[in-house]
């Protein structure tokens, strides 16, 4: 079952928190809450995907983040980076 949560995320509320802590994965489609959604799934251990359209649509990435497995998104938002800046 997919369920949305069609709001603004600036803090993660009871209500909302006790819908993502039942999920098995939750998948992040906003642009503005990547952190405070990250932190929350790590914590908890909840699996997540964070899927990015660069601006133009010009590309894109797909982040997978499986908690105590792989680094948390911030982690491996922050190396995708610096490998990206490093390419010509």
């Amino acid at each position: 079952d997919v369920e949305c949560i069609d709001s603004r995320i600036e803090v993660i509320k009871n209500e909302v928190a006790e819908k993502l802590e039942s999920c098995q994965l939750v998948i992040n489609a906003t642009a503005t809450a990547e952190e405070i959604i990250n932190e929350f799934c790590w914590v908890n251990g909840i699996p997540s995907i964070h899927p990015k359209v660069y601006p133009l649509g010009f590309g894109g990435e797909i982040v997978r983040i499986l908690p105590k497995v792989t680094p948390c998104f911030e982690c491996m938002h922050h190396s995708l980076s610096g490998i990206l800046k490093e390419q010509p």
